[in-house]
């Protein structure tokens, strides 16, 4: 695994959310409210930092109620001003609903993509794969 880009983290709130007029928030803010995730197949995987941050906040996650894709969440969170859910900023720009609104966490939270390569793949191959999808 070539650790490739970083992308910075949103909370997904309906525009009708407590929190949906602030600049940024913080996962204490959301602990009450339902926590809504992608099924598995359509899973953001979290930082291990920011799964230990939103357990220590208080904010559970109901295993029978995952969302579906990314786009169903965001549709059940626009019509539910007591849910969130977690974006990287690149489906944050693909959101055309104008019943949510993304804010950033505070403090500023990032994710890491990589790319997986063969063990075996010579070094100049490596670094091609990881300029390909470098920021």
């Amino acid at each position: 695994m070539l650790p490739t880009w970083t992308e910075q983290l949103f909370a997904i709130v309906s525009v009708q959310h407590p929190a949906a007029g602030r600049s940024t928030v913080g996962l204490a803010d959301l602990a009450v409210d339902e926590l809504r995730i992608p099924s598995r197949d359509h899973a953001l995987f979290l930082p291990e930092a920011l799964t230990a941050a939103i357990r220590k906040a208080g904010v559970e996650t109901r295993a029978d109620r995952l969302a579906g894709t990314v786009q169903d969440t965001i549709v059940e969170i626009g019509f539910n001003p007591r849910s969130w859910t977690v974006l990287p900023g690149d489906q944050v720009a693909e959101i055309r609903s104008t019943r949510v609104r993304a804010i950033p966490f505070a403090p500023h939270t990032t994710i890491t993509g990589s790319v997986v390569v063969p063990v075996d793949l010579p070094h100049t191959c490596a670094a091609a794969h990881q300029a390909a999808f470098g920021d």
